[in-house]
């Protein structure tokens, strides 16, 4: 009888034990799974700078090929022009 009891007791200590064990993986599994969501929120924000970068820096390079073109005085001729279509656009596009 007492073997078996003392098989019973190791059991019990096994179950105790992989329920500690199972506590602390799920407890690990929430931090990592919202350090993964904080990540990507990290990510998405980092493309928008990305992208807003890319964009002001092809407007540089936009104003760079224009002024390397054209005067100065041509250059805002044409930038004007530009601002005109684009007022048009929005115009259209609030109707």
């Amino acid at each position: 009888m007492e073997s078996v009891s003392v098989l019973i007791s190791g059991i019990e200590y096994k179950i105790r034990k992989l329920s500690e064990l199972h506590r602390v993986a799920q407890h690990t599994i929430t931090l990592l799974t919202k350090k993964i969501e904080e990540q990507e929120i990290n990510i998405n924000q980092q493309t928008l700078i990305i992208n807003e970068l890319q964009e002001k820096l092809e407007n540089i390079n936009i104003t760079k090929t224009i002024a390397s073109r054209y005067e100065i005085a041509e250059a805002k001729s044409k930038i004007g022009e530009l601002v005109r279509e684009i007022d048009k656009c929005i115009g259209l596009l609030n109707k």
